[in-house]
């Protein structure tokens, strides 16, 4: 008998109702989480690791060199699927992507899908804006470390 109140006690603790009347919280300003929804690009505040791929996807399709680095970490790494090193570092990076980003200023990540587990973000991207009519679909799995972007995988 306990266990069952004890799952509708918890069942009813998540809802939004029980935020909104007894813990006096606006549930629209908490994720899923429970940490206070980001806005910006204030890195020292909790977000989740959804949030923060989608926020270097946006700066990504903007072409927004310094905002796309200022997701990853200093000592990021970037690999082939499974495990081949192509650079590492955040100096090596920028150089790479700042190239693309002015050759390809029409270049565009659409995200088809997404999910993720703990610190793991998966990604099927479908990249255009490269040479005309071509299109590239990539499998991309982030790993987040300290609020960054500290490991990609692609698979092309």
């Amino acid at each position: 008998m306990l266990g069952k109140i004890l799952i509708l006690f918890f069942l009813f603790a998540t809802t939004n109702i029980f935020a909104e009347s007894f813990l006096f919280v606006d549930v629209d300003t908490i994720n899923y989480k429970g940490n206070r929804k980001y806005e910006g690009v204030d890195m020292s505040e909790k977000i989740t690791p959804e949030e923060i791929v989608q926020k270097q996807d946006d700066a990504y399709n903007a072409g927004d060199i310094d905002a796309f680095m200022s997701f990853y970490h200093p000592e990021v790494k970037i690999y082939t699927y499974p495990n081949k090193l192509m650079y590492a570092g955040k100096e090596k990076m920028r150089k790479r992507y700042s190239k693309l980003f002015i050759k390809y200023p029409n270049n565009h990540a659409e995200i088809i899908s997404r999910m993720s587990i703990g610190k793991y973000v998966i990604d099927k991207e479908k990249v255009t804006g490269r040479e005309p009519g071509e299109i590239k679909y990539v499998i991309a799995i982030y790993e987040i470390k300290d609020n960054l972007i500290y490991k990609v995988w692609f698979m092309k």
